[in-house]
Order: C-alpha cells, then sequence, then structure tokens
C-alpha cells in the first residue's frame, strides 16, 4: 500500500484467492497489468495468493517502481524498456516521449530482473533488481 501511495496511485480491489503454484501474499495479477503506463492518480487493483505451492519462490509476483528521466537535451526519442528475467525477455514499454519527460512503472520480479532502458534503440541504462 505504501509503495503505491509513494508513487502517486490509488489502491483499487485487493482480492485474495488460492494458488498452488504461488506463495501466500504473492501479487497473482494486477489491474492494470505490469509494465502498464500509469500517472499520477491512477488506481491500481490486485489479486493476492492465499496459498503456498512448494514450486512458487520469494520473489515471483513482487512488484518493483521503475522510474527513467529522458535526458533534457535532444528532443523526442523513442524510449523502449526490456525486463529480462528467470521467465523470459519482454518489452515492457515503447512509447515515443519528449526530452526531460519521466516514465514510471511497475515492474514484476521473478528472481534477479534485469531492466533495460533503450533510447532510439540505442541501449543506454541497465538495472539489475534482486
Amino acid at each position: 500500500k505504501r509503495l503505491i501511495q509513494n508513487l502517486g496511485l490509488s489502491l483499487g480491489d485487493v482480492r485474495q484467492e488460492p494458488s498452488p503454484s504461488a506463495l501466500a501474499g504473492v501479487v497473482l495479477r494486477q489491474v492494470p497489468p505490469s509494465g502498464s503506463k500509469v500517472v499520477a492518480g491512477d488506481t491500481v487493483s490486485f489479486v493476492v495468493s492465499l496459498g503456498a505451492g512448494a514450486a512458487a519462490t520469494a520473489k515471483e509476483g513482487v512488484l518493483a517502481p521503475f522510474r527513467y528521466v529522458l535526458p533534457k537535451a535532444g528532443g523526442a526519442r523513442m524510449v523502449r524498456i526490456v525486463v529480462e528475467n528467470e521467465a523470459g525477455r519482454k518489452d515492457i514499454f515503447r512509447q515515443e516521449r519528449q526530452a526531460g519527460e519521466e516514465v514510471r512503472l511497475l515492474v514484476s520480479l521473478v528472481g534477479e530482473t534485469a531492466v533495460q532502458v533503450y533510447l532510439d534503440d540505442e541501449l543506454v541504462e541497465e538495472r539489475v533488481i534482486k
């Protein structure tokens, strides 16, 4: 709840349901989905696991905030953000943004997760979240 509020978002519905493959408290689904563009004031809702499964890890479904600010010079740039972790590699954001604009996302962690930021298809930053 604190993380959602710190990001300037509103907490919507939080439902719980059993899951044979996830530890209790792990986020199973969220609306909007992980990686979606959100702006201050948006509402985020969650479905959280009630039960543990032997195959689950403590990091599955944990959300982490990710923030990137474009350089103040250079005009409009195509921003692409890629997440790579145990679940694979996935583009989670692709949008043109203006110089100095901020991109804020919630990233779903699965083990060690690398977040890569590309501007006009050139890698400009990589962060590892453990």
